[in-house]
């Protein structure tokens, strides 16, 4: 008596091995759009290079925002006497407002124009040392 065809085991493997590639395709439809969506935000946003000149003993941290914003962006720390570019910084609109500090001590800001960015250096005032000499503060030694 001829025996019945028997079902192979090929077929469920098959389908084993096709299920991560399901899974897959499914996360990467998923997950393909916001990345597309986020490298448009991303692109939008100009980048400028801001350089300045520290002619004072102080080092200070510095942070730049919009004139009237409260989204503030840390950039860094200048040091004593010297020359520093920050590079590809998120712009921040035509008119920005740059932050000094030391040690804790806000030193004060000034606002500035994109195109004054553009055009050259940014360079800390003077004032902001006498500010700081003002609250008791020596600059550290050199």
């Amino acid at each position: 008596m001829p025996s019945a065809p028997t079902v192979s085991e090929r077929p469920a493997r098959a389908r084993a091995r096709q299920e991560p590639l399901d899974l897959f395709a499914i996360a990467l439809a998923a997950v393909l759009p916001l990345l597309i969506a986020l490298s448009g935000v991303l692109a939008d946003h100009s980048r400028v290079d801001i350089t300045f000149e520290n002619p004072t003993a102080f080092a200070y941290d510095v942070s730049v925002q919009s004139t009237g914003s409260e989204q503030v962006l840390d950039l860094g720390t200048l040091t004593p006497a010297s020359t520093r570019t920050f590079g590809t910084v998120a712009d921040r609109g035509e008119s920005w407002s740059i932050s000094f500090r030391y040690a804790g001590v806000d030193a004060g800001s000034i606002d500035v124009t994109r195109t004054d960015i553009e055009r050259g250096a940014v360079t800390v005032p003077t004032q902001m040392a006498q500010v700081l000499e003002q609250e008791g503060i020596a600059p550290p030694p050199p």
